[in-house]
């Protein structure tokens, strides 16, 4: 009577490992991808908010508002003195038009009418 013996030979562990390695190739690039457009979408909802609420403040108060693109390109503030940072990796890379302070900075203004 032959017996059978249990479990698997190099080969069949050498292939499931390889299988594992190609499947973990693929899915760590996507990984990192969607990390890194859910840190660009984050930045970009945080400055159209500060925008929104800038406007609203304008027509709401009469008065002027000033958003203010600092030259590191990472960082924004307003006249109250509120200021915020994008996530790392999130930066402005050019703004055109608009008013340029002798630091580099960019100024939006937003106006009441």
């Amino acid at each position: 009577m032959a017996r059978s013996r249990a479990g698997f030979s190099l080969f069949e562990l050498i292939v499931v490992m390889l299988v594992i390695a190609i499947a973990a190739a693929f899915v760590v690039p996507a990984i990192s991808g969607g990390w890194r457009s859910r840190q660009i979408r984050q930045g970009t909802r945080k400055v159209a908010g500060v925008m929104r609420a800038l406007r609203e403040r304008a027509v709401r108060r009469g008065v002027y508002q000033v958003l203010i693109l600092d030259a590191d390109g990472a960082t924004f503030r307003w006249a109250d003195g509120q200021e915020t940072t994008l996530p790392d990796g999130v930066a402005f890379i050019g703004v055109k038009g608009g008013w340029r302070d002798p630091d580099g900075s960019a100024r939006v203004i937003f106006y009441p009418n």
